[in-house]
């Protein structure tokens, strides 16, 4: 039985067994890198040495896409096991966040990750969430729904400009308060705020 793999390590197995079926041969270290929005190229060789330990892949290294998956493994369905999300950040002010204009990347995601609905992945851009396990630049999964329930963490737009990771509580005469976890930051408050969407998963960024 093979070993279980973490959130960064699933996500690569899933992308070279689809770009395997794909192309007919493995994606290179710059093709990981980049289409899974890892931060450096040492971030793929921990993850594939760490695939590579737990017998799901082997490779030569001194090879460049040289990737070969471990005997076994059941053929990849692309359709049917990932789904590719939008990576919103939000930059272009000139559009709605959520225009094309504003996705920055398609990241595949495995689809047993997500459930019915809308989904996008925004990037935590400040560690104000440390205490929930939200690090700065970490990916989230975000199910697109504009009303929660009180102490679900939502990513909100504030002042059509600035995107935020926060959890939610609705106050009495309809105050919103936005709550950090992390004693560093303070609450901030809106009478009016959009709501964007709960965030389901944290992918983090370990290096």
């Amino acid at each position: 039985m093979k070993k279980e793999l973490n959130a960064n390590e699933a996500r690569t197995y899933e992308y070279i067994k689809w770009y395997l079926s794909e192309n007919g041969f493995s994606p290179s270290i710059s093709d990981i890198e980049t289409s899974l929005d890892l931060k450096s190229t040492s971030t793929v060789h921990r993850i594939l040495k760490s695939l590579e330990e737990k017998n799901y892949i082997n490779r030569q290294s001194n090879k460049n896409r040289s990737i070969t998956l471990v005997d076994g493994v059941d053929e990849y369905d692309y359709k049917n096991n990932i789904t590719l999300l939008p990576l919103i950040e939000y930059r272009n002010m000139d559009f709605d966040v959520f225009d094309k204009e504003n996705v920055q990347d398609y990241i595949p995601i495995p689809n047993n990750w997500i459930s019915q609905g809308d989904f996008f992945i925004t990037k935590a851009n400040d560690d104000s969430m440390i205490d929930a396990g939200i690090y700065n630049s970490d990916l989230l999964i975000v199910q697109k729904i504009q009303t929660l329930r009180n102490g679900e963490i939502a990513v909100a737009l504030i002042n059509d400009r600035n995107l935020t990771v926060k959890r939610f509580y609705m106050e009495k005469q309809d105050r919103i308060r936005l709550q950090p976890e992390n004693s560093n930051y303070d609450a901030i408050y809106f009478k009016n705020i959009r709501i964007l969407g709960r965030v389901k998963k944290c992918i983090r960024s370990f290096f």
